[in-house]
Formats: structure tokens, sequence, C-alpha cells
């Protein structure tokens, strides 16, 4: 009964965390992605999630310098949200949100304290979305990819087939993005995983 309850504090504890966490990444994020805009790079993003959801598709009626998942997810935004700057910067504050609490589970699975976790989960998402404000594919492929490694990590730590099978599918989602940083990640989680297939390497001591 006794460490039913001990569970239960902590569990109630993560709980308010996490609403810390996801409240911080969405607002600050909503808050420097209205603070400014760069034509080239911004209006692009905003451009094509609006022909998608008129009914045009990437490459063939519209060029795109990157992959087309990107323009799917802006489309997908308007739809929720009405077409506006607001649901760009909405979009952007959501993965956001999904890069900190990746860190937060990450370093929680390695015992971290909630106090720790907390710091890194925040100052990881001043350092992300923020920096653009707005859905970029490069921030996106990078959190993306980011996640990918986390689950690989994870999946490997805890032996989980389920968590492990998930990397090739977030992999290809983020190279459909951008190929690079994506490439990159998939070298090193390649490389990693055909070590510990050998026996050369312990996912513990990459650490």
């Amino acid at each position: 009964m006794y460490q039913k309850k001990i569970n239960k504090v902590n569990w109630h504890s993560n709980i308010i965390y996490l609403f810390i966490i996801i409240g911080f990444s969405f607002l600050i994020n909503d808050h420097f992605g209205h603070k400014g805009l760069m034509p080239l790079d911004d209006l692009q993003n905003f451009n094509s999630g609006y022909r998608i959801l008129s009914g045009d598709f990437p490459f063939k009626d519209y060029y795109s310098i990157s992959g087309p998942i990107l323009d799917l997810t802006q489309a997908l935004f308007y739809k929720l949200f009405g077409v506006s700057w607001n649901s760009l910067v909405i979009h952007s504050s959501f993965f956001n949100c999904l890069y900190a609490l990746s860190i937060f589970f990450f370093l929680k699975n390695y015992n971290f304290s909630n106090n720790i976790a907390l710091i890194y989960s925040l100052s990881g998402a001043l350092l992300m979305s923020p920096t653009s404000g707005n859905p970029t594919v490069e921030h996106h492929s990078l959190i993306l990819s980011t996640i990918s490694l986390i689950l690989f990590i994870i999946g490997s730590k805890r032996k989980s087939k389920p968590l492990v099978f998930l990397v090739p599918f977030v992999l290809t989602i983020a190279f459909f993005i951008k190929q690079v940083p994506t490439a990159y990640f998939i070298i090193l989680i390649s490389a990693i995983y055909f070590m510990q297939l050998f026996g050369k390497i312990k996912i513990k001591e990459i650490f």
C-alpha cells in the first residue's frame, strides 16, 4: 500500500513537470514566432501548405526544395486552425513541445531527477524552434531525427522491439522533410546497431 502511494505521488509529480514543459515550449516559440519575418524562407513554407490545401501537389504543381512532408503537415494545421500566420506558429510550437518532451523522457529513463530533466528540457525548448519561430525543414528534420535516436537508445536499453521498430518510420518521415541532417542520424544509428549486433559495443558505453 505504501509503495503504491509513493508511485502515485511520483506520477502526479511527473504530470506537473510535463505541463510545465508543454506550456513553456509552446509559449516561448509562440512569442518569438510573431517577432519577425524572413520572406525567402518563411513565406515559402506558408504558401506551400496553402497550395496543398487548395489541391496542388508538391513537385507536380509547384517547386519544392526538399521533401513534401512539411508542406502536408502545414496543410493539416491550416485545415484545423485556418489559413493564418498563427497556424504556422502553432505548427512550429507543437513540434517544439515534442522535442522538449522527448528530452525529458530520455533523461528520466536514465534516472535523472525531475528538476535536472526539467532544466535540460526547457533549455532544449528555448534553443530549438524559437530560433526561427515557424516551421522550417531544418528544424523539423533535426527534431524527428533526434527523437528517432532517443527511441533507438531507449529501445535498445529496455530491449523493447516496438520502440526500435518505430525508428525507421520516424527517420523516413524526417528524410522526406529534409535529407540533411537525417542522413547523418541514419549513419549513426546504423553504425551503433551493427556494432551492437556483433557485440563490439554496449549502448550504455556511448555515454
